[in-house]
């Protein structure tokens, strides 16, 4: 073998050895190369579509939910513990669409409640739930009253008082030995029994004993609209000041530029 054959049969070596290789285990390839594309193509591809599929039906299921909800039941507190409490700020507004139309909304400290504007007046819901919402954003529910909460405590207390009173007088009337009364004869008297006068249960509406406070301020239209005229006022007064100062600064260029001894003795006397 002389040099040149030599040169060849190291060049392609690298490529015919694999080849080689791979021909020789062709029974055994092949049949697992085609069993791998069937079940990428007929099993594996129809599962994927149909979960893409299915992940369509399933948002646009959730979307129809979510819009069948009522705003205010959509945004609960959240009291993140892990992040530190801010403090609200003072000079901005936190907006939102609400049923009732656009509303912004800000915390006022010294009415220790929160101020809002809007086109339309907002039911008290609404606005609890645009509060909830505030405080979530910028990360202060300390200065929110969670009337649910607050409700499901005080209910909860009431009802251990009411167990405790029942309780004692269900002891009372055990340990009595004066109020031996015969059930039974009683309601077999021949005795017509007269309808009782005593006033029926009424139901009682509890309520939180604090609550969150909001304070109506100037429609918010009202107010962009004067904002937005001392603004155009302020640039109008800017304007004329600056065309004044440009009259004058031309008439100083020309004076000085036409300078001559007539001008300079009339200016002096």
């Amino acid at each position: 073998m002389n040099e040149a054959d030599k040169i060849f049969f190291l060049f392609f070596f690298p490529y015919i050895v694999p080849i080689s290789i791979l021909l020789l285990n062709t029974p055994i390839i092949f049949p697992l190369c085609f069993s791998t594309w069937v079940v990428a193509r007929f099993i594996h591809q129809p599962l994927l579509i149909k979960a893409g599929e299915e992940d369509k039906e399933w948002r646009e299921f959730l979307k129809v939910e979510e819009e069948k909800r009522e705003y205010h039941t959509k945004f609960p507190l959240i009291k993140n513990n892990d992040k530190p409490l801010q403090e609200p700020p003072e000079n901005i507004l936190y907006s939102d669409t609400t049923p009732n139309g656009f509303v912004f909304i800000k915390y006022n400290k010294d009415e220790e409640g929160f101020e809002y504007s809007s086109d339309k007046s907002v039911e008290y819901k609404n606005l609890e739930t645009i509060a909830r919402k505030y405080v979530n954003y910028f990360n202060c529910s300390n200065i929110y009253y969670d009337r649910s909460a607050l409700l499901k405590d005080k209910l909860d207390k009431i009802n251990e008082a009411k167990k405790t009173i029942v309780n004692d007088i269900q002891k009372n009337i055990n340990d009595s030995s004066n109020n031996d009364i015969d059930i039974k004869e009683k309601n077999d008297s021949v005795f017509a029994t007269l309808k009782s006068n005593a006033p029926k249960n009424k139901k009682i509406e509890y309520v939180c004993d604090n609550a969150n406070k909001y304070v109506r301020r100037e429609n918010f239209k009202i107010k962009l609209k004067k904002l937005t005229n001392e603004v155009l006022n302020t640039e109008l007064l800017k304007t004329d000041k600056t065309k004044e100062m440009q009259i004058n600064n031309e008439t100083n260029n020309n004076n000085s530029r036409f300078f001559s001894w007539g001008s300079w003795k009339s200016k002096k006397k």
